[in-house]
């Protein structure tokens, strides 16, 4: 009786232990393909901020060679006395060199940032890379352990047994067959050499009617 509670103690507590370790598997599964989700957000925003950065650097460029050919074209006008189209160029340089320190100052900024926003971004997708690898090796293993409880139930002692009268039968049908042939080889042995005698050659395999005949005809000693 007590073999028994601890069988139906084991059952229970192996089926608990199979669904907890289902519901595990799969909320592994789903964290690990929201966490794939985060990391190709991620992955969008740094090659979004990459590309305005490209942005602010083409800009300020721009920004630099007007502010040459502005400088170029007020000298031309301050020497030909045309102070008004020089002062309007110096207004638009002065409007420039502003815009051109503000949008350096937030480049060099924006380029510290963008390092550490790429190294945050590559040790994710390592961590990621090791999830979903952790990920998978977990999947194979639960189902190997499914298979292995699955033959654990069938009883695989018991399937060893039936495999081994499998074989044991048919070691036996073998011998048989080989006894049976080797019995015909000998039944048609046996009925040739008695063919033989009959016809006189070599001597009798048996006692002849003659034989006994020709025994009674002899008197009694």
């Amino acid at each position: 009786m007590s073999k028994l509670i601890s069988t139906v103690k084991a059952a229970i507590f192996g089926s608990l232990e199979g669904k907890t370790a289902s519901i595990a598997h799969l909320a592994l599964e789903q964290q690990t393909r929201e966490a794939g989700q985060q990391v190709l957000m991620a992955r969008k925003a740094v090659a979004l901020a990459k590309a305005q950065h490209e942005q602010d650097g083409r800009r300020l460029e721009k920004i630099l060679a007007d502010i040459s050919d502005l400088e170029d074209r007020a000298r031309i006008a301050l020497e030909k006395e045309q102070d008004a189209l020089a002062r309007d160029a110096a207004i638009a340089i002065a409007s420039l060199e502003d815009e051109r320190d503000g949008l350096q100052k937030s480049i060099t900024a924006f380029e510290e940032d963008l390092a550490i926003l790429l190294t945050n971004l590559r040790q994710l997708e390592i961590r990621l890379r090791t999830l979903q690898r952790g990920q998978r090796v977990a999947k194979v293993r639960k189902t190997v352990q499914t298979a292995g409880n699955v033959i654990e139930l069938s009883t695989l002692s018991e399937a060893e047994q039936t495999l081994s009268d499998i074989q044991e039968r048919q070691e036996r049908q073998e011998l048989a067959e080989q006894a049976f042939k080797t019995l015909s080889v000998t039944e048609r042995s046996d009925e040739l050499i008695k063919r033989l005698s009959d016809a006189g050659c070599g001597s009798c395999v048996h006692t002849s009617v003659d034989a006994v005949l020709e025994r009674l005809k002899q008197p009694k000693s």
